[in-house]
């Protein structure tokens, strides 16, 4: 008596039974113990495979995780976690089996804790996506800004698996824009005025100190020519000779002069130079003006008073005689 084996409605094999001593009619019962026999073997070889099947995405998930430049934890829906990989030890320090022993927000900077832990608490009842931005302590005792991104993990029935994350150091990336941001603060605010342009003299930065010192605002100015809102008259020499130096020594400073719009006349002590990339190609000029004016004023003022002094002096001196 012989019956097929089917797993997965594909044929696997056949299971049998034989009277080797005589011939034997096959009783009805005979046939059911065998199908029964049947299909719990093909039950436990569907088992065997999914189980395999299982274990071998989970080493390719293991070996893709463990391979990956990024930090990646796992999560069951119990919210502990069960997996992080090479590069989250490698950067922290800590095991899975520490983390199983302590809670990982203790990695957390103290000032972070609480919104990101609590944000993480929020999302995860109500099995949202979560991104979250903290400093997280290094292995060298650094705290250093991550990005941390997680997701819910659902089955096809859509039964709550728990969460899959990954964190990207963001560090460096963060220091550089907290400097920029800095610098265009302070930029903002000192009383010199600091324009930039391309290597056609297209204005790309125009400073609150620009705007008080030339009387123009900076979104009538930015993207346009400079000499389209400002002509600018060099006092000891001539536009060519000073774009002259500035090409060939990278940088240029002198003395100039422009009309307002309100007619005043403003004097500037500028200094120009080069902006380049991070592979030293030119790719723009920066200008940082000083208003010399009262300086100026006060120059002619003297030159003037020095002049009528010695006329003075010179007539009296003709009268004496």
């Amino acid at each position: 008596l012989i019956v097929p084996i089917i797993v997965n409605q594909e044929y696997w094999g056949t299971v049998g039974l034989e009277d080797c001593h005589k011939p034997r009619m096959w009783s009805d019962m005979d046939r059911g113990v065998l199908k029964t026999f049947a299909t719990s073997l093909a039950s436990a070889v569907e088992r065997k495979k999914a189980g395999e099947a299982i274990l071998e995405s989970e080493a390719r998930f293991r070996y893709m995780a463990d391979t990956a430049p990024v930090m990646i934890w796992v999560t069951d829906e119990e919210d502990r976690v069960t997996y992080v990989n090479k590069s989250w030890v490698k950067f922290t320090g800590i095991t899975l089996e520490d983390i199983k022993e302590s809670n990982w927000s203790l990695s957390v900077h103290p000032e972070d804790v609480k919104g990101a832990v609590q944000e993480y608490s929020e999302q995860f009842k109500q099995r949202s996506p979560v991104l979250l931005e903290y400093r997280l302590k290094s292995i060298t005792g650094e705290y250093r800004w991550v990005i941390d991104q997680a997701i819910p993990r659902f089955l096809p029935n859509g039964t709550f698996l728990g969460y899959i994350g990954s964190l990207i150091d963001i560090h460096d990336r963060k220091l550089s824009e907290e400097k920029i941001s800095y610098q265009a603060m302070v930029m903002q605010e000192v009383t010199e005025a600091i324009i930039s342009t391309d290597l056609d003299f297209n204005v790309i930065t125009w400073n609150k100190g620009a705007e008080l010192i030339h009387g123009v605002k900076a979104e009538d100015i930015i993207g346009h020519p400079i000499r389209s809102g400002v002509k600018y008259h060099y006092i000891n020499g001539t536009r060519e000779q000073a774009l002259l130096h500035l090409y060939s020594y990278d940088y240029w400073s002198g003395e100039v002069y422009f009309d307002r719009k309100d007619g005043r006349r403003i004097y500037l002590h500028s200094t120009l130079s080069f902006i380049t990339n991070n592979k030293g190609v030119r790719i723009g000029f920066v200008g940082v003006h000083r208003d010399i004016t009262d300086r100026r004023k006060s120059e002619e003022a003297l030159r003037i008073s020095e002049e009528r002094h010695r006329s003075v002096v010179h007539a009296l001196g003709e009268g004496i005689l």
